[in-house]
């Protein structure tokens, strides 16, 4: 949000987007705040609850996938780092 999420769903609005895209996390619940649905603070929680909704479905997904591995992150790496560490494991 602090990097400009409200205005790239403002600007993402006037296109045509694909269901795939459209279902995005952070689109919807940006947009319900656009469209008066909510304030922006309701949608940042809204968010952040389904952020975690989506975390907790990945790793129930993942424990079941042979072979894959789970790598360290520390808050505030670099996306850089985390696919120097990706790619160090592979």
């Amino acid at each position: 949000l602090r990097e400009g999420l409200v205005e790239e769903v403002r600007n993402l609005s006037k296109k045509r987007l694909s269901v795939t895209a459209r279902s995005a996390l952070g689109l919807g619940e940006v947009r319900a705040h656009l469209d008066g649905k909510c304030s922006l603070a309701e949608a940042k929680e809204l968010l952040k609850k389904n952020t975690r909704n989506y975390a907790k479905r990945q790793m129930t997904w993942f424990r079941h996938e042979k072979g894959a591995e789970t790598v360290p992150v520390s808050a505030g790496e670099s996306a850089a780092g985390i696919a120097e560490k990706i790619i160090r494991r592979w």
